[in-house]
């Protein structure tokens, strides 16, 4: 037999250890054999970092969950993962038209080796509720409005100014003020004030908690228009199905598993968020667009596939910012305030979502 040269010897090498490895069917086998390969590729057991590349439809709550299993594996089977090392083992997520492979290239004495396995596609999301949005301009105000309160079966109204609660109640189709009751802070709001009726006015002059809603126990940064609990500061917070989203300061909302776990980053969302029950039952998410100061404004519904937030049905456009969006007295509705480009008025709607299976 001819001698073969030393490149043909790792090339043949390299197609006996993929195929080798390439018979997994779920996420979590094709992981502990990825693991298993990389551990026997490697001399070094601790000190190295892991890269992950998506070249697949992975959504990113599904790119962190292949990351988190295959680092767990990679323990198991004896490794230290440390992600400031610079012994990198490079993971790449492809697809084909028959599920999904994980590729991993290991430093090794000789060379990268190179694994690949494989596991089947994920099962079809379940169907998701078609939806529609639906706003009903409840009142246009000149001056700002931070929240409102339906009360007497929607026969009373109050509404909350930066320093002032108003009581309206309803004559034909007009509201008209019968009383007005000043409010004492004790300092001056930010120059975009916030504030909540839960039912009492809760604005942040002090930091003293309150309920932001049935998950959320919160506080006011003092004189910011931002709120902060044990796990920091953000604009808003909702949860649906224990599932947690925070719209931080930094324009990224935070998504959470029901463990208190990062499973996402979301970048193209505002900083309003609420959560709604649909008039099916189901639990919806509502969150307002990433828009310039000077723009029009809408609000998406999403709900969650897969443990993921997806949108449902078409975004509820408004005539300019929305300046506020909060839970309502009943979970199928929610209050969003909008500051009317044109007319420069402050509208308060509330919000619901009409949907079937």
């Amino acid at each position: 037999m001819p001698p073969v040269s030393r490149r043909l010897k790792t090339a043949a090498i390299l197609i006996t250890f993929t195929l080798v490895c390439a018979s997994a069917q779920t996420l979590d086998q094709a992981a502990s054999q990825l693991a298993s390969s990389i551990g026997s590729a490697v001399q070094i057991k601790s000190g190295l970092s892991l890269g992950i590349e998506n070249l697949s439809s992975l959504t990113i709550p599904e790119v962190t969950r292949v990351r988190d299993t295959i680092q767990a594996e990679l323990i198991r089977a004896g490794l230290k993962v440390d992600s400031n090392s610079l012994t990198l083992i490079q993971i790449t997520i492809s697809e084909n038209a028959r599920g999904f492979l994980l590729i991993a290239r290991t430093p090794a004495p000789d060379g990268v080796k190179t694994a690949m396995v494989s596991w089947t596609i994920r099962p079809a999301r379940p169907s998701t509720a078609r939806t529609a949005l639906s706003k009903s301009l409840i009142l246009e105000h000149s001056s700002p409005v931070l929240d409102i309160a339906l009360t007497s079966n929607g026969a009373e109204l109050w509404v909350l100014e930066p320093g002032r609660l108003l009581h309206l109640v309803k004559n034909a189709e007009t509201w008209t003020a019968d009383r007005t009751t000043a409010l004492s802070l004790a300092r001056p709001l930010s120059r975009n004030p916030r504030g909540r009726l839960t039912p009492d006015p809760r604005m942040p002059d002090s930091s003293s908690p309150w309920p932001l809603d049935s998950s959320h126990t919160v506080r006011w940064a003092a004189g910011r228009n931002y709120l902060f609990d044990d796990s920091g500061s953000f604009f808003s917070a909702a949860t649906i199905d224990n599932f947690e989203f925070k719209a931080g300061l930094d324009g990224r909302t935070r998504m959470m598993s029901p463990a208190g776990q990062l499973i996402a980053n979301i970048d193209d969302w505002g900083s309003d968020l609420a959560a709604i029950q649909g008039s099916c039952g189901q639990p919806f998410l509502l969150a307002t667009a990433k828009t310039e100061r000077d723009g029009l404004d809408s609000i998406q519904a999403y709900q969650l596939s897969d443990s993921q937030p997806v949108p449902s049905g078409d975004p509820l456009s408004f005539p300019g910012l929305v300046t506020a969006l909060w839970p309502s007295e009943t979970p199928a509705q929610a209050t969003a305030v909008v500051h009317n480009r044109k007319t420069q008025k402050y509208e308060a709607y509330r919000i619901a979502i009409s949907c079937s299976n």
